[in-house]
């Protein structure tokens, strides 16, 4: 065997011996529990806000109230860890916002406090990015529209 080949083979064990090392590694990572998308607020006790829209990207977590106050939250490492579709608690050190672990997750109670009091909602997702996107219409559909 020439020289080339074995540089060959050699890379191809080292990336496949690499591969394996990563997915060893990561296979008890778990994804974050979403909960992105736009949620109806219904105040219980107290609260004054009656939509939220809420953008998440892993960890970080983007939450507007009424489209008057922005939140830049983070999911709290408890909730990280223990990814078992129970709570989800985030916070920025000032403000902090829990959803329950009510079933199905498009109704939560939420709770939200901050400087300014706590405010406990009823909650229901309206929508979701990406998911509630209308599909394309396919080709044959627009042919049969046009005749």
């Amino acid at each position: 065997m020439t020289r080339a080949s074995w540089v060959y083979i050699s890379m191809l064990v080292t990336l496949v011996v690499g591969i394996f090392l990563v997915l060893r590694a990561g296979q008890h990572l778990r994804a974050p529990t979403d909960v992105s998308g736009t949620w109806e607020l219904e105040p219980t006790h107290t609260g004054t806000a009656r939509r939220m829209t809420v953008v998440q990207s892993g960890q970080y977590v983007t939450v507007f109230l009424d489209a008057s106050r922005r939140l830049d939250l983070k999911l709290d490492s408890a909730t990280i860890k223990h990814q078992t579709g129970g709570a989800v608690r985030m916070t920025d050190g000032e403000w902090t916002l829990t959803f329950d672990a009510a079933q199905p997750a498009t109704r939560r109670s939420i709770v939200v406090s901050g400087p300014i009091g706590v405010a406990t909602y009823d909650a229901q997702r309206v929508a979701r990015p990406f998911v509630d996107v209308p599909a394309k219409p396919s080709e044959s559909a627009v042919a049969a529209d046009a005749q």
